[in-house]
Formats: structure tokens, C-alpha cells, sequence
């Protein structure tokens, strides 16, 4: 790749520079706002008591919930029972992690 960026000269073409710099750092110039975003996590307790009785470790939200701690980024956790009567237009991002019985 290096080589087809190459001027006659051998040198790196400017253009091509500033064009590969933009594009590793759009990212940074201009952030995501995720305080915006409402994002809900369902905990199974369904899927848990069927599937992984015996797995006193099963907790597959740990992962989400820590990812969005560490980001600062606010979110809901709601359980499998109550999704019948919620209304889904208060949020924007719903994460169904392991879950395998809605029922």
C-alpha cells in the first residue's frame, strides 16, 4: 500500500497523508453522543431458572452492565417478566443477552 501512495519522487504524497490522519481520527473529531441514547438490558430470571439452575454463576448481564459502568453511559435493566407491559418507545437500544425463554 505504501508504494501506491508514492509520488514520482519516492516521497509520500501529502494528499494521501492527510486523507489516511482524517480517517484514523474521525472517530475523535467528532464523538458519538451516547448521553442521548436510552438503552435497556433484559435479565432473564426465565431463562435462568429453567436453563441454569445449577450454574450459581449465571449472570450474563455482568458483562453489559460493566461495559456500560466503565463508559459512564446510563442504562436500565429490566426483567423478562415485565416486558409484556412495557412500552418500548422509551428506549432506543434493548439488549436481549443469553436470552433463550420469553414465556
Amino acid at each position: 500500500m505504501i508504494a501506491r501512495i508514492k509520488n514520482k519522487t519516492g516521497r509520500l504524497n501529502l494528499s494521501y497523508l492527510i486523507a489516511i490522519v482524517s480517517i484514523s481520527l474521525i472517530s475523535s473529531l467528532y464523538p458519538q453522543d451516547l448521553g442521548n441514547i436510552k438503552i435497556g438490558i433484559v435479565h432473564s430470571l426465565l431463562t435462568k431458572n429453567l436453563l441454569y439452575a445449577e450454574d450459581q454463576n449465571f449472570y450474563p448481564i455482568q458483562d453489559w452492565e460493566l461495559f456500560f459502568l466503565n463508559r459512564k453511559i446510563s442504562y436500565e435493566v429490566f426483567d423478562d417478566e415485565g416486558l409484556d407491559d412495557y412500552d418500548f418507545d422509551e428506549v432506543d437500544i434493548l439488549i436481549l443477552p443469553s436470552i433463550e425463554i420469553l414465556s
